[in-house]
């Protein structure tokens, strides 16, 4: 699983830990797009409601913005859940999807 791919689902589990109907597409289109990426080809979060939109897109920036912190200082942490170790970058368990420890 790419990069991509993963932040794609990684939103995709905040997004439904917090109600909102979400889900990937376009996870194998960047297998078709040859050596040179094209923009649009990669993986994509779509949400099912409009509606959802303000609140997921808020979701999203507080999720970013915690990440990038979580980077600055650069402290790893193990997944409460899973026992799993973790990058300081992220915010959630690639694993299983627990969340970092406050």
């Amino acid at each position: 699983m790419g990069p991509n791919l993963m932040m794609a689902h990684m939103i995709e589990a905040l997004l439904k830990d917090n109600d909102i109907v979400a889900y990937v597409r376009g996870e194998t289109l960047n297998f078709y797009s040859g050596a040179t990426p094209v923009d649009g080809m990669g993986p994509a979060v779509y949400l099912a409601n409009d509606e959802d939109y303000g609140r997921a897109r808020e979701l999203i920036e507080n999720f970013e913005r915690a990440r990038d912190s979580a980077a600055a200082e650069g402290d790893a942490w193990q997944c409460p859940s899973c026992g799993e170790p973790i990058e300081a970058q992220f915010t959630a368990c690639w694993k299983c999807g627990g969340a970092r420890p406050e």
